[in-house]
């Protein structure tokens, strides 16, 4: 099974040439035309969000950071559908953390149970339903508050309270940017879903795919009090992030390597926007205007190479997506080192369960047939 794996990896993902295409785009960024100005959108987007979402006193201000990082299309139209989608499905999804946190408060079981059921709903809705992205929020928000809820399950109102409005306030913060400075030229129309027809016949695939990340994020709270991990929100957003791929093939195996690249890709973008991080806590940003502007750099090279034609756009993505977890800690510049680690470490055991779990549930080879049939 493992020699599977990394036959795999090693036909679809090759690491070099990933490193190489990376390298290559570095090289080409430059400070002018349409991929330069998308960046600096995203970066206004992700600085108003984090902006008020201090003065607002959230939770978690880098979550309306990364919403206002996730809305923001290449075009006003297209930011305004992921948009609503975004908020609708994030209502969605605390509305049925609150109305099942009573059932599953102190049965582990249950508990399980709607974690596996959610997770699988919501990402199967991602592959198949002409609203992918509300049904993507809407499973990410209702396991995230109820896994927030573990510890204090009468926290969960609060939880849920505040994360519908860190969304709200990234997504319209974004929403305002576009608005002001993007095209305001139509998106190219996307394929159109498969639907929620023939789930056992020809879209097995995504039910199956739709499985994987169900039996992941239901095992997340038993390995998180079992090996006494970090970061159990964290885990289970790397988990949803790491399963949605867009598009799946029609064969269980390339699903897999379709998972498994995103996966590489994954842990260089993280690994790629920790280390920067690191490096940038280490100058100790004390002063809200040289933090902001450090937060906004950081955000514009990543959103930079979000849009690369090489195929290394998500190391861009989840780059950005670390490094605004790791700068943007508290409500302020940030004076410590361990809520970013923490972050980090969290994504880190996620992605771990993930591939124990693509390992136990990864296709067998079709047997060629025998040269005498």
């Amino acid at each position: 099974m493992i020699g599977a794996l990394r036959k795999s990896l090693d036909e679809l993902v090759a690491f070099e040439g990933l490193l190489g295409s990376l390298w290559a785009e570095l090289k080409d960024i430059g400070p002018t035309g349409p991929r330069a100005r998308q960046a600096t959108i995203t970066a206004l987007s992700v600085s108003i969000s984090v902006t008020l979402a201090l003065l607002g006193h959230m939770d978690m201000p880098w979550w309306a950071g990364i919403s206002g990082f996730m809305s923001v299309q290449a075009t006003r139209p297209g930011s305004v559908q992921r948009v609503i989608l975004r908020i609708a499905g994030t209502i969605a999804g605390a509305a049925a953390a609150l109305a099942i946190m009573p059932f599953v408060a102190h049965d582990h079981v249950a508990g399980s149970l709607f974690l596996f059921t959610v997770a699988a709903l919501g990402m199967l809705g991602s592959l198949v339903s002409p609203h992918a992205y509300a049904w993507l929020f809407f499973a990410i928000t209702a396991n995230l508050i109820v896994l927030m809820s573990i510890d204090d399950p009468t926290a969960i109102f609060h939880s849920a309270l505040y994360r519908v409005g860190e969304v709200t306030m990234g997504s319209l913060s974004a929403l305002l940017v576009v608005t002001i400075l993007a095209s305001d030229t139509p998106p190219a129309p996307a394929p159109p879903p498969p639907g929620w027809s023939d789930l056992l016949g020809a879209r097995w695939p995504a039910v199956l795919h739709a499985i994987r990340t169900g039996i992941t994020v239901m095992l997340l709270p038993w390995a998180w009090s079992w090996f006494d991990l970090p970061g159990l929100s964290q885990m289970a957003i790397t988990v949803a992030a790491v399963m949605a791929v867009p598009v799946l093939g029609d064969h269980p195996l390339e699903n897999g390597r379709l998972i498994a690249g995103r996966a590489v890709q994954r842990m260089l973008g993280c690994a790629l926007g920790g280390l920067m991080a690191l490096v940038a806590l280490s100058l100790s940003p004390s002063e809200f205007l040289p933090w902001i502007v450090l937060l906004v750099t950081g955000v514009w090279f990543g959103s930079y190479v979000q849009s690369s034609t090489r195929g290394v756009g998500y190391v861009g993505t989840q780059a950005s997506i670390v490094w605004i977890m790791m700068i943007v800690q508290g409500l302020g510049p940030p004076d410590s080192l361990l809520p970013g680690l923490d972050r980090f470490a969290g994504i880190l055991a996620g992605l771990a369960i993930l591939l124990v779990v693509s390992l136990l549930l990864w296709p067998a080879e079709p047997t060629p047939a025998s040269a005498t049939e």
